[in-house]
């Protein structure tokens, strides 16, 4: 089929590398995230999703279409998102929910919009427009705090390492890829923890090359990473070191800045 718009209406979807409800979970829709549909073999759907140009494969029997002019305003706006942990948003009978930093898409005072439907939402909201600065950076990441870490996540229910950082920087107006390694390739690159600063990414490696791990660096000698849960660790030119094993595990190979 032609590629066509869409726009996420649940709480989540999970996208898989192949259209098998066993196939690994590489990455995950959020409420009111947008993507194009490449294929379809009956109800699976080959994505790329707008904000990371991401592929994968979601389940889903009733897709919500929005157009090009709805797009251009959802690229164009300033990204609310919820603030809430969990939220219900109304459209008469109708209920939608999401869960903390999903999309408010083209959100006016008390409602947003998926597509042509106006729907009502008066909870907390977060607004990108905010400040760029590390101690914003670290109060929206301090919210995930003992969220169990899932390979492929982006919710308070579970994230890894990049879709920590990922979500973290989009409620802070900063768009990161989807992937530590792709992360690792932006920014400004900072000499040393000695001159790194709060909301700072360091970026870790398993064999000394490639890219394996990425936290948030606190200012403090510490970092906020996603590692068996969103927890804060000591960090020094060593590595991160673990308080409940007592040792090392991975050592630094970038730091970079994005603001």
């Amino acid at each position: 089929m032609n590629q066509t718009l869409a726009i996420c209406k649940l709480g989540m979807i999970p996208m898989r590398s192949e259209a098998k409800h066993k196939a690994e979970m590489v990455s995950m829709l959020l409420f009111g995230d947008v993507f194009t549909v490449v294929e379809s073999i009956d109800n699976w759907h080959r994505i790329i999703s707008y904000h990371d140009t991401y592929e994968g494969w979601i389940f889903s029997r009733s897709l919500q279409w929005v157009d090009a002019d709805f797009l251009k305003q959802y690229a164009s706006e300033n990204p609310v998102f919820s603030g809430e942990l969990l939220a219900t948003a109304q459209n008469g009978k109708k209920s939608y929910y999401m869960g903390f930093g999903c999309r408010l898409p083209l959100f006016e005072k008390d409602h947003f919009f998926l597509g042509n439907e106006r729907v009502d939402y008066t909870r907390a909201t977060i607004s990108s427009k905010s400040k760029i600065s590390g101690s914003n950076i670290l109060k929206i990441a301090k919210k995930y705090l003992h969220t169990p870490y899932l390979w492929g996540g982006r919710s308070l229910l579970g994230i890894d390492c990049s879709g920590f950082t990922q979500m973290v920087f989009a409620m802070n107006g900063i768009v990161l890829p989807r992937d530590a390694s792709q992360q690792a390739e932006k920014g400004k690159k900072v000499a040393s923890l000695k001159t790194a600063k709060a909301g700072d990414l360091v970026f870790f490696s398993e064999n000394g090359k490639a890219v394996s791990h990425v936290g948030i660096l606190t200012g403090n000698g510490q970092i906020i990473h996603a590692s068996d849960q969103v927890r804060i660790d000591k960090i020094d030119e060593n590595g991160i070191f673990n308080g409940e094993i007592k040792n090392y595990t991975l050592k630094p190979i970038l730091i970079k800045r994005y603001f």
